[in-house]
Parts: structure tokens; sequence; C-alpha cells
């Protein structure tokens, strides 16, 4: 599968996901490796703890970090999911530094926090850039700017189009808001995620053009995406944040699509040999629960 069109509307969308999700592997977890023959610099700079590695740390065993002539060095190794483990474990007190200065100089600079409830819609191209902000609305996005200006000069998207994609979804968007608003919650917004309705042929079953992507299911191409009929693309997560748990770094989250549909790789490309040349690079993808992340958090949820 390939491709991410999630949208959230009235919840903040979480720009760094990269580096929240790193901290919550990190934080609280200051230790330093000593494994044979290789000298391990503290993760502190100061006094630090040691500790032998186990059978749970074998993500970590080839990763290690030193300190020469002021700078931080890390080795990481292994399969992309190690190496951006082990990257937030060993450099879990800089993310968190980098962060709270982060945090300490928006905070400044714009006067505005989380507390006050304002939202923002940020578009930015090459040519054209606009921000939307407001104490007393809801944002909602698809796959396409809003503004005018930025829709001209840096796209040739045909806004006009109710078939393609984008515009369906922008028109579900405006549906369920307008149905709901002043009710939404996570547990709503995650509803939304899971959405099958298709507004251009106003009819429910998973597609191209609802707010949880099935390209694979799809029976007709899209001009505006370059897509094929049955094309493997779609919603592959969903994260769901409001306000009070930004505040406090948590977030809700889903893998694979928001609905919870399974995907087969060996099924679909059994039944659709056309995208066969897929196939080196093509994996299942099954849906796990929907999972809240906290700060701190260093065990899976049971």
């Amino acid at each position: 599968m390939r491709s991410n069109r999630n949208c959230l509307f009235f919840i903040i969308v979480l720009l760094g996901c990269t580096a929240l999700a790193a901290q919550l592997l990190a934080a609280g977890r200051r230790y330093e490796y000593a494994a044979p023959g290789k000298a391990r610099a503290g993760l502190t700079g100061g006094a630090t703890a040691t500790r032998a590695l186990t059978a749970n740390d074998a993500v970590l065993a080839k990763a290690y970090r030193f300190e020469s002539a002021g700078w931080i060095y890390v080795h990481l190794e292994g399969s992309p999911h190690d190496i951006g483990y082990q990257h937030g474990y060993l450099l879990g007190p800089e993310i968190a530094d980098a962060y709270a200065a982060l945090s300490l100089q928006m905070t400044h600079n714009t006067q505005r926090d989380q507390k006050t409830g304002e939202i923002a819609q940020f578009e930015l191209g090459l040519k054209r850039t606009k921000l939307y902000r407001t104490t007393d609305g809801i944002y909602v996005g698809s796959n396409f700017p809003s503004d005018p200006d930025v829709m001209r000069d840096d796209t040739s998207f045909d806004p006009k189009n109710m078939a393609s994609s984008p515009n369906a979804r922008h028109a579900r968007w405006d549906q369920l808001v307008k149905e709901n608003r002043g009710r939404i919650d996570t547990a709503m917004a995650q509803a939304f995620l899971s959405d099958h309705y298709d507004t251009y042929t106003k009819t429910e079953g998973a597609n191209h053009r609802t707010l949880c992507g099935h390209g694979d299911a799809s029976t007709e191409g899209d001009s505006a995406w370059g897509m094929r009929p049955y094309e493997p693309m779609g919603a592959v997560q969903g994260k769901v944040v409001d306000s009070k748990m930004a505040a406090n770094m948590s977030f809700i989250a889903r893998i694979g699509h928001p609905c919870g549909t399974n995907f087969d790789a060996a099924k679909f490309l059994h039944e659709h040999p056309e995208f066969n040349w897929q196939s080196p690079v093509m994996r299942d993808m099954n849906a796990g629960p929907w999972t809240q992340f906290c700060i701190g958090q260093t065990q899976p949820q049971k």
C-alpha cells in the first residue's frame, strides 16, 4: 500500500510526530550501555547508570552513542523500525530539550499556546502561502489547498471535478462537520476517519473517494492522482488529538486502514495481477486497534 490521505479537522494536526514518538520511547530512560569492547558515553553528560543488556534490549544491542569535542555521535543499525527506536532512545534527553526550547520560543514569539482556543491551517506552495486562524471555527482538508491563489498558482487541480478523490472527501468533511458541530470529540473523530460514504455516487462503500481511502477497492481510476482502477493506495493510518491531549503530549492512533480492514497482499495480487510488479515490496497491512500514546510511556498498552 502507498500514500496517506488522512485528514483531521477540528483537531490539531500533530506535526513532528516523529519527534514525539521518539520522545515517547525515550522519556525517563537514561542508561549507559556497556557492551564488550566498546566504551559508551553516558546519556546525561554526568554520572550515568549502567546495566547489562537483556533479551528485551535486543533492538538496542548494536546501537550506541558517544561524545567527542562537543559533538554527540550515535551509531544506529538494523531495520528502519530498529533504527527509529534506537534514535529516540539514545537521543531522548536532547529531543526533550529541543521540544522545551521550541515550545518556549514559539509561545513567547506568538503570545499564544494551546490554552487560547485558537486553531490554524497553513497552506504552503512554491509561489503562494496562506495562513488561516480562528478561535471559533473548524478547518478541514483533503490533499489540496483551499486558498484560490495557492490553488491557481501552485497546482493544476480542478476544484469543480467532484468525481476526484480530494473534492469528494472535502465535501464529506463539510457534511460531517455541519451535522456534528459542537459535539465533535475524539471518539467521533475516529468514526469520521473510518467513514465509507462516497459523496459523488451518494452510496456507502469503501473506495478512493471515501475518507477512509481504499484505492484497492475502487473500480475506477482518478486522473487527479494519476490513479488506475484498483490502485493499492489509500489511508494507511489515522491519528486523533484534542487540545487537552496535546497539552499533555498524548495522541490516539491506529496503524492500517482507520476502519479496521486488513489488506492481504497475496489475495490482492491474485485478484489484480496487473500490479504484480509491486510484489517485491508489497506487504500485508493489518489494522491495529486505536491506541493512546502518552509521554513517558515505555511499555506497550495491554
